[in-house]
């Protein structure tokens, strides 16, 4: 009997290369995906931390410092903070809502900063708006003296330069997609799946744009604007995104 090869766009894990299989006396379609005209090129980003000089000890001057610190200040504490945790699954999601609960021991205020998800805010102005309501309604709530952190645990705003960095990854198709979602690292994964949200008006990600617009992948498009990174770690949120790719390209192997 002379076996037939066929090759599948199916993989079964970021790292492993197509599989090659099928037998005689089946009848099977190679199936060609859809290829894009314009390629997805990967970057990669790079963020230097500097010290502003400004500072807190209360909930206060806090709330001044959010109201009046530069985008890229609110970005470091935030996003910065995100990226900076990417393998682990922290309780906070923001510098500001763990200094609350650690420093000061405002633990209603630290919960309420630490529910706001950055990744859902399309704007960093946006962000700063439900940090500002938080607090003002806690100090509202506070009489004075209000609880000051000790010497030396005042909270420093930072600010952050970013770089965005060419890698040697691109895709075509779906396959090469999730082949590559495999190999960029967590720096790239984290640019084009949440950061890249503050850049298009519609609040979508480079990956959720791309597979809509350049291959008609809709549906694809959406669940990956659904992924929560709250609660996650970047290496869970990769699996998770490698499998959705690769499901969709088992739906179209089937047919």
């Amino acid at each position: 009997m002379v076996r037939s090869h066929v090759l599948y766009p199916l993989s079964y894990g970021p790292q492993k290369a197509l599989i090659l299989h099928n037998y005689a006396m089946e009848t099977v379609t190679p199936i060609k995906l859809p290829r894009a005209k314009q390629p997805f090129r990967f970057f990669s980003r790079m963020a230097l931390s500097i010290a502003t000089g400004a500072q807190a000890r209360d909930l206060p001057s806090l709330l001044g410092g959010i109201r009046s610190a530069p985008e890229p200040v609110i970005y470091e504490h935030t996003y910065g903070f995100l990226q900076r945790h990417r393998f682990l699954t922290p309780e906070t999601t923001n510098d500001f809502a763990g200094w609350v609960t650690v420093v000061l021991r405002e633990d209603k205020a630290g919960e309420r900063l630490a529910a706001i998800d950055a990744t859902r805010c399309r704007t960093i102005r946006e962000l700063r708006e439900s940090f500002v309501a938080i607090l003002s309604r806690a100090i509202e709530g506070t009489s004075p003296p209000y609880r000051t952190a000790p010497e030396g645990q005042e909270f420093h705003f930072m600010s952050a330069i970013r770089y965005s960095l060419p890698t040697a990854h691109e895709a075509w198709d779906l396959a090469e997609l999730a082949k590559a979602l495999g190999k960029i690292g967590a720096a790239s994964l984290y640019l084009h799946v949440f950061e890249s949200m503050l850049r298009h008006q519609e609040g979508r990600s480079d990956l959720s744009w791309w597979v809509e617009e350049e291959l008609g992948e809709s549906e694809l498009a959406r669940a990956i604007e659904a992924l929560d990174p709250a609660g996650q770690s970047l290496e869970f949120l990769r699996a998770r995104l490698i499998g959705i790719v690769e499901r969709r390209i088992a739906d179209m192997t089937r047919g």
